[in-house]
């Protein structure tokens, strides 16, 4: 990417503006950098989950990938919601971008999908469940089946006292990309939105400081490599 512009994006003439986003590839960093990760990720579920097992090599325990999906999902939504907004509330940034661009459960029930799925599994590998007067609500992730049932539908429904939200994980992936490119469109139109897009990624590009203790491991670090240059992890004593 290209040096970090000196200059507020609010005093960026309307070509530096877009090629701050566009020529520097910095949308391309969501675009192809993330959702290419993400895109990877799904394609080695379908290529090693089924059918189960017949392409791995180890006996190590695997799952169908219908959690870390919504993990990964979740983190772009934080990002993208981010650059949308210009700010760094992200419940609200989150809020604002899905009633904006993902479609119609999404739309009505950001909160809930936000606190149950984000707050749950990315935090704790597991999904927050809630409690309203006498119903519990609960999230469960599925993965369609190429082989098998490839049109696993997201759905919620109710037994007894129990309320079941079920996603289907990849479509979460679809959503989430669609939602993007909409995005996109807008961004390449709007004088606004891209300047509260620079606002943001030109805070990401800033360096971070340390804390007294982070400062610590950093001189280690300096000192370890003024004796051996690369270090290897694995011979580190």
């Amino acid at each position: 990417m290209s040096t970090i512009p000196k200059i507020p994006p609010e005093k960026m003439s309307s070509e530096e503006k877009y090629d701050y986003i566009f020529s520097a590839k910095r949308f391309e960093w969501i675009d192809h950098a993330l959702m290419g990760d993400i895109q990877t990720f799904v394609d080695g579920i379908k290529h090693n989950y089924f059918p189960q097992r017949q392409f791995l090599s180890t006996d190590f325990p695997r799952g169908g990938g219908n959690l870390a999906l919504p993990v990964l999902v979740c983190t772009s939504l934080e990002l993208i919601s981010a650059l949308y907004t210009g700010c760094n509330n992200a419940t609200e940034n989150v809020k604002k971008f899905i009633i904006e661009y993902l479609p119609g459960f999404y739309k009505e029930f950001p909160l809930i999908f936000w606190h149950g799925v984000r707050n749950g599994i990315t935090h704790k590998f597991y999904p927050n469940s809630f409690q309203y007067k006498d119903k519990t609500i609960n999230f469960n992730f599925v993965i369609e089946d190429p082989i098998g049932d490839p049109n696993v539908k997201s759905n919620i429904a109710s037994k007894g006292t129990i309320i079941t939200i079920r996603l289907n994980s990849f479509e979460l992936v679809r959503i989430l990309r669609d939602s993007i490119q909409k995005y996109k469109i807008d961004l390449q139109k709007s004088d606004d939105l891209q300047i509260k897009f620079i606002r943001i990624f030109q805070s990401l590009e800033n360096f971070q400081n340390f804390n007294k203790a982070q400062s610590s491991e950093a001189e280690k670090i300096v000192n370890i490599l003024t004796s051996k240059n690369p270090l290897y992890f694995e011979d580190y004593k």
